[in-house]
């Protein structure tokens, strides 16, 4: 089954396209051989998340637990730079 792979590196989105097993996990590609290359390649520290969705085991299963459908998008987030809020109350002032 087809799914995608997205993730910012260098101020660029990159968006790659993979082949998986029915059934496969998250961390099934996160073992892939061309997935472990590309986070090797990353500056950042990361979460994982599937459409949107942060796989950390509280509202959506953990990426060792998270089965893949047809069409997801698996994305990897870096951590923001500055707090949403306060950025907010700064430009209220």
């Amino acid at each position: 089954m087809k799914i995608f792979l997205s993730y910012l590196n260098d101020s660029k989105i990159h968006l790659k396209e993979f082949e998986v097993a029915e059934g496969s996990t998250v961390q099934d590609l996160l073992k892939h051989k061309k997935v472990r290359h590309l986070i090797k390649g990353l500056n950042h520290d990361y979460k994982i998340g599937v459409n949107g969705e942060i796989l950390d085991g509280k509202f959506f299963p953990k990426p060792d637990k998270y089965r893949l459908q047809e069409g997801e998008r698996v994305e990897f987030y870096r951590p923001l730079k500055v707090d949403p809020k306060e950025n907010r109350k700064k430009r209220s002032c």
